[in-house]
């Protein structure tokens, strides 16, 4: 039979078996086929499927008002342009979305009738998140030692068109990758230009990539800015542009600097150079596809309860399969069965996956299958167990495909290779496979001496307590060997025993040496539970409820995601040194485990950081050693584990940053190191049998506080604070009375005898006055009033041993004193606080009013203070604190307590309680107790994300290389950006700016002597000025503004202004000064010359007086204008400046252009047409010759440009202006078509006096020449081949090929045995007639006999004398032009 497809269909996957319990689900060809139509993806059918679970099809009561959509039959689409909606369409796809609007708007179920059925509430949880996303790749930093680009710019108007201005990609000097939570935020900074920039680019400028930055989110992005003019050129909010949104309200004064640990480990900020990249290999790190170690498989869970009124073998029949689904752990028959040298190093691990070995024995059959017996008390009669078998083979075969040889797998914590597979044939449950692996790395693994105690499950305890009866008949439902303290226990808990997993090492190596590397980590680290609802199960009373009336209760389904942690270890080398890897560990205490973690509960990644400071600037290796999660949950007995938690914030500067030493490393991240991995911690809610709001821990008391939060009170319902009592205090010493709490108290009244005269009086100070004012009781002043007015005073009034007292503001006994103080005595005292004193018991806590519970033994210690007000409430303070030797047992989170009534503290109600988490114990309810680390899971519908692959990835390395000085960037043009990642940018590529004005140089084009201000330009002479004289810019300290000629410098700069010849772009490169003037000097039609040492720059073509070209000069008679350094005209002169003949010159030779070189061609000039802000388009112009100027007649003939070939000339790197474009094409098509040779002769210096490059001279001569276009051969058998048609006799130079010497000859060309008498040789006619020609000046040199040399090109001229490259420029006719 031909082979299949290997992909039958596009969504789905290949053909498999349709239920894979610990697979995918997959969709039927069907399904497959909607999805398709549809356009959704796999996930999203999935969706609509969980959502719609639950539906029954009948519409019950209270549903009346919402619309019956149903999905049926697929139709075309097409849209109703009168009612501007959809018709016809697939209406599965509307069915799809108005389904989930219904189930939203869908009533709460009225409670049901006696006799129905119940379906508790489901549990779904959003499924669709927003996407996050982080930069997949990073600029690279600039090479040390590169070329600094400069960029020469000037957007300018002319006559109403626009030129100018360029797109200039940077070059990144410094980058750093920051970890946010849900996204990442780069840092970066980028190089544009040496030199001050005259003004900054548009914000509306920026590009990253091919994406204009302000179409992003405003909020997302800092940009910044120097324009190179400071000498502290460090980027600042004075930098930042105000269209750019990100907040830097806490950013530190510079936005670009790094947190770094000090030598102490305290951070520092430091303005520290930082690369960041993307790593491409071994980034991928997480244990994943586990492989169970005689763990158990269970059910789905269902409520299974007997209907009221059943007949006994029907409720037998229902408590066997509640005894199947509820009760039973099934053994999944595979596991490890020995490991020599108990994971130490080259340890021999064998796993065994059972199978039935053909020719087995019954009873040996039924121990390589699950278990089944018929038996009524032990077995599930009438239901089979062919869904088991289907569900562990499923699970062994998923096993036997995770395994492979040569295959490196985290075996417990040991890190071994598969090093043999007993056969190579994919398991069935006709054969079991033995795999071995050999340790690599040692750990600790658990090993079993052989699967048959497994295997031999499930068994049941013959216990009539642990029995259902129905009419005499028992089921007995207690599993034997699955208690925790079991002996010989081989059905193992998902995670209380080490597996098998597949590993993935993810390792980063230093690219340079550096002092600080941070790590970036993105994680997907997640659950999903597709379950039965247990947390909406009613207790067992309500469930005895609905029996008695008749009503069968139904769990509603659960679909939500759930918590999940995952752990690994962070490990260090010198790289290159092979050495064993260095454990970073956290001692923070003796309960740390070392482990980092990740904790997450949606399918979307997060990112988080690590950042590794060196204890010397090396390079170093970093490895990412996942731990596997059992290590955590098998470990309970040591309850308060500890490790580092990676949570990074979305606020760089709102995170939580933790710091550890360790090797002498010093590592930092945001998180928490001390996260306690407590039981709470530890397993997800959403596995409780019942209420989830219900707590499920049990323990010691730790706190307990009010509602407020408190463990005080005070009786005033003040905030809380220690009593005093204002008390009158002797102090004889005090002379100052007119202050307040003063106070005289005269305690005796004596006559002159020294006889007692009179009673005790109280004088106090009162500053409710307005300058104060001394009184006491019966002095005519109401004391209410007073500053003072509750003041008690004491005293003896009659001298008897009895004190009395009385208060001034309600006593008005008394009269004044004597105011001789020799008359009475005086006791002066001042009032002050003084703290009440407080009462400590140790109180026992009761159960609050109304609540009872299982906790006893609390007690706290009690504090309480009493103050007694006069003629006022006594105030009454107290605080508690729970008594460390008697923290109670027993008490579970939502109890509610009070203290009793001690002393002068009436007692407090309802308090609330924190239970230790350190000594919580899980209760039985909870049905996959300490699922969030767990590595193994017993359920199907329990998916953890590690199931398929790995749960982490190394997204980023920033490596730190200097941390003591600061970067100033002085002299530099650059740009800083802080970007948060989205889905518009997950590649930071190239980031560009769009200048309309470049780097600021000498303008030479507004005249003076000296150059005026710096300006931007894009005026070629100015940037070649620019290269020769600044320093900084160029060749200053070389070349200097003395060896450079201003005034032609001058010309230049107007000549190209006037012609609109410009150049918009940069210098990236290394280039050759020289050549580079000297090429791009054409480009603009000038000349680069140097005269007496000097470099100029000048017109190509002649030009009046304002600079334009004159295309009608007679070159011979016109004059060319001369001008000063201030550009004023100072005169004419001729443009043939010398006249040289035969008489004046020796050694003429002239050179011919070849017929390549003069082969006519169409122009196809490139060049930019700008878009202010926005991307150039590079457009093309072809420019074809249609007339040739005969210079004899001064007429055009025209000429069929059609089979010219075409000649690129690329521009596009500074050319805007098409006239720049254009003239440059002309001329150099007419130049080629015009001139056709040039030459070299000696003369004596006196006749070059006055004659420079760019001048023109007349040459007279009678010398004999020749010319390639008149050369010839003439064949062995007589045949003349010549380029003309010869004819007559014609003076010749001939030469036989491989003689030495040239004859000068004749051949008369209508002899034919003239011809003969040279067959075979090669000729060339001799030109003797007088020439009489114009030449351009391209070089005056000294030879080595003291001569003159001058080389020269050829300008042809026409019968007025003018220059025939410059005839036709004015027509269009003459030349066709064609844009694209």
């Amino acid at each position: 039979m031909a082979e299949l497809s290997k992909n039958i269909r596009r969504v789905g996957g290949e053909l498999v078996s349709a239920k894979r319990p610990y697979g995918r689900r997959l969709l039927l060809p069907t399904e497959a086929d909607l999805c398709n139509l549809l356009g959704i993806t796999e996930d999203e059918y999935w969706y609509f499927v969980d959502q719609t679970v639950a539906c029954n099809g009948k519409r019950k009561e209270g549903y009346e008002l919402i619309p019956d959509i149903r999905a049926s039959g697929l139709e075309p689409l097409f849209f109703n342009a009168a009612t501007g909606g959809l018709t016809l369409f697939g209406q599965v796809a509307v069915s799809v979305a108005l389904t989930a609007v219904g189930y939203l708007l869908t009533p709460k179920p009225k409670p049901l009738k006696a006799g129905g059925a119940q379906r508790t509430e489901d549990a779904i949880s959003n499924k669709r998140f927003a996407p996050q996303f982080a930069f997949n790749s990073v600029q690279e930093l600039a090479v040390l030692g590169s070329t600094i680009p400069l960029i020469f710019a000037n957007r300018r108007t002319e006559d109403g068109l626009t030129y100018g201005g360029v797109r200039v990609n940077s070059q990144l000097l410094w980058s750093q990758l920051v970890s946010l939570g849900k996204l990442q935020q780069l840092k970066a900074m980028a190089l544009f230009s040496l030199g001050k920039i005259q003004f900054k680019p548009d914000y509306e400028g920026y590009a990253i990539g091919d994406m204009l930055l302000n179409s992003y989110n405003s909020s997302k992005v800092a940009l910044y800015f120097n324009d190179g003019s400071k000498s502290d050129n460090r980027l600042d909010s004075t930098s930042k542009y105000d269209e750019s949104k990100l907040d830097e309200s806490i950013l530190s004064s510079d936005p670009f600097s790094i947190e770094a640990p000090d030598e102490t480990g305290d951070p520092t900020t430091s303005k520290a150079t930082s690369s960041a990249r993307n790593p491409s290999t071994q980034t991928v790190f997480g244990l994943y596809a586990p492989m169970p170690n005689c763990n158990y498989y269970k059910l789905p869970y269902q409520l299974i309860r007997a209907p009221r009124g059943s007949e006994n073998p029907a409720a037998r029949d229902t408590l066997r399969k509640r005894k199947k689904v509820e009760i039973a752990k099934w053994p999944i028959r595979a596991g490890i069965i020995t490991a020599s040298n108990a994971g130490n190093l080259d340890s021999e691990i064998k796993y065994q996956i059972l199978g039935a070995q053909k020719g087995a024995s019954d009873e040996a059959v039924g121990r390589q299958k699950v278990y089944e017996k018929d038996d009524q008390e032990f077995g599930y009669y009438p239901h089979g167990v062919q869904d088991i078998d289907t569900a562990t083979g499923s699970i062994r075969e998923t096993a036997d495909s995770n395994l492979a040889k040569g295959e490196s797998y985290m075996i417990g914590t040991a890190i071994a290779e598969c090093s043999k597979i007993s056969t190579s044939i994919p398991y069935t449950i006709d054969q079991s496979k033995l795999y071995t692996f050999k340790v690599i790395e040692k750990g600790d693994i658990d090993n079993f001496n052989n699967l048959s105690l497994h295997t031999d499950n499930p068994r049941w305890e013959k216990n009539d307590s642990k029995a259902w009866n129905i009419n005499g008949r028992r089921i007995y439902y207690q599993q034997k060997g699955v208690l925790p303290n079991t002996e010989n226990r081989q059905l193992k808990d998902g995670h209380d025993v080490y597996l098998i997993q597949r590993l993935a090492l993810g390792t980063i190596t230093n690219s340079r040496s550096c002092w600080i590397t941070e790590i970036g980590i993105k994680s997907k680290v997640f659950k999903r539970i597709s379950f039965a609802n247990v947390n909406s199960q009613p207790d067992e009373q309500a469930l005895d409820r609905a029996w008695h009336d008749r009503t069968q209760i139904q769990l509603g389904q659960m679909d939500l995601f759930a918590t999940r942690m995952s752990f690994f270890k962070l490990q260090v080398r010198e790289a290159g040194s092979n050495t064993n890897w260095i454990d970073l560990i956290n001692t923070i205490s003796s309960d740390h485990t070392g482990l980092f973690a990740v904790k997450g509960n949606t399918n979307e990644f997060q990112y988080n950081s690590i950042s590794i400071a060196h204890p010397d600037k090396k390079q170093y290796e970093f490895r990412f050693k996942p731990y596997p999660g059992n290590y955590i949950a098998r470990n309970r007995s040591k309850v308060d584990q500890q490790v580092n938690l990676l949570h990074a914030s979305n606020n760089e500067q709102k995170q939580n940053i933790e710091t550890f030493s360790s090797n002498g490393f010093v590592v930092r991240f945001a998180g928490d190191e001390d996260y306690h991995l407590t039981d709470a911690v530890l397993s997800n809610p959403e596995w409780k049998l019942g209420d989830p709001d219900e707590t499920f821990y049990t323990g010691k008391v730790e706190t307990l506080k009010t509602t407020d939060g408190l463990s005080q009170w005070m009786s005033n319902g003040g905030a809380f604070q220690i009593p005093s009592s204002q008390q009158w205090i002797l102090d004889p010493n005090f002379t100052d009375y007119y202050q307040p709490n003063r106070v005289i108290f005269y305690t005796e009244w004596k006559d002159n005898d020294g006889k007692y005269a009179g009673h005790g009086w109280g004088l106090w100070f009162d500053i409710s006055r307005d300058s104060g004012y001394w009184g006491g009781p019966g002095s005519g002043t109401s004391r209410g009033s007073g500053y003072w007015p509750n003041v008690t005073f004491y005293n003896d009034w009659l001298n008897d041993g009895i004190t009395s007292k009385f208060v001034a503001s309600l006593n008005a006994q008394g009269g004044h004193p004597n105011n001789d103080p020799t008359k009475f005595y005086i006791d002066k005292y001042d009032l002050k606080d003084v703290p009440a004193t407080s009462q400590t018991y140790s109180v026992s806590v009761q159960y609050a009013s109304g609540f009872s519970g299982g906790g006893s033994g609390l007690k706290v210690n009690l504090e309480v203070w009493k103050k007694t007000v006069v003629g006022g409430d006594d105030l009454v303070a107290a605080r508690w604190s729970v008594d460390p030797d008697n923290m109670g047992t027993g008490y579970v989170p939502d109890d509610k307590l009070k203290i009793p009534a001690t002393g002068d503290f009436p007692g407090i109600d309802n308090l609330e309680i924190q239970v230790n988490k350190t000594t919580e114990s899980i209760l039985t309810e909870n049905l996959n107790p300490y699922d969030v680390v767990a590595d193994w899971t017993p359920y199907e519908g329990d998916q953890p994300s590690h199931q398929n692959g790995p749960e982490h990835e190394i997204c980023f390395v920033n490596e730190i290389t200097t941390l003591s000085e600061a970067v100033q960037y002085s002299d530099l043009a650059y740009a800083g950006i802080r970007l948060n990642s989205s889905k518009e940018w997950t590649n930071f590529a190239q980031l560009s700016a769009y200048f309309k004005k470049g780097i600021t140089v000498k303008d030479l084009v507004t005249g003076g002597s000296i150059p005026a201000p710096d300006s931007a330009t894009n005026l070629f002479p100015e940037i070649a000025y620019a290269l020769l004289t600044d320093s900084n810019l160029g060749a200053g300290d070389l070349v200097g503004a003395d060896s450079v000629e201003l005034t032609d410098m001058k010309i230049a700069a107007n000549y190209c202004k006037k012609n609109r010849y410009f150049w918009d772009g940069t210098i990236t490169d290394k280039i050759n000064l020289r050549d580079f003037l000297y090429r791009h000097a054409g480009y603009c039609l000038l000349d680069f010359t140097i005269i007496g040492g000097k470099f100029s720059l000048v017109p190509t073509l002649p030009y009046n007086d304002n600079f334009s070209i004159n295309h009608g000069v007679n070159i011979t008679t016109g004059k060319k204008p001369i001008f000063d350094k201030n550009l004023s005209k100072t005169g004419d002169e001729n443009y043939v400046k010398a006249l040289f003949t035969d008489g004046n010159i020796a050694d003429l030779k002239v050179s011919f252009l070849s017929p390549e070189e003069r082969q006519m061609a169409k122009a196809n000039v490139l060049l930019r047409k700008e878009k202010e802000n926005g991307f150039s388009e590079t457009i093309s112009m072809l420019i074809s010759l249609l007339k040739e100027y005969d210079a004899t007649t001064e007429t055009f003939k025209s000429r069929d440009p059609e089979n010219d070939p075409i000649e690129v000339f690329d521009l596009s790197g500074f050319c805007t202006s098409e006239k720049q474009a254009l003239d440059f094409a002309m001329y150099v098509l007419k130049t080629r078509k015009e001139v056709d040779h040039g030459l070299t002769f000696k003369t004596a210096p006196q006749y070059v006096i006055g004659l420079i490059p760019g001048d023109y001279f007349r040459l007279v001569s009678e010398a004999t020449h020749t010319t390639r276009f008149r050369n010839g051969a003439i064949t062995p058998d007589g045949k003349v081949i010549s380029m003309n048609e010869l004819t007559g006799n014609q003076s010749v130079y001939v030469w036989r090929p491989g003689t030495e010497n040239v004859e000068s000859t004749s051949i008369n060309f209508d002899s034919s045995s003239s011809i003969q008498s040279h067959a075979g040789k090669l000729f060339t006619v001799k030109n003797t007639t007088t020439e009489n020609r114009i030449y351009k000046v391209e070089s005056l040199s000294y030879a080595e006999d003291g001569l003159i040399e001058v080389a020269g090109s050829h300008a042809p001229v026409n019968a007025s004398d003018q220059l025939t490259v410059l005839q036709g420029w004015d027509s269009d006719t003459h030349f066709k032009i064609e844009r694209t």
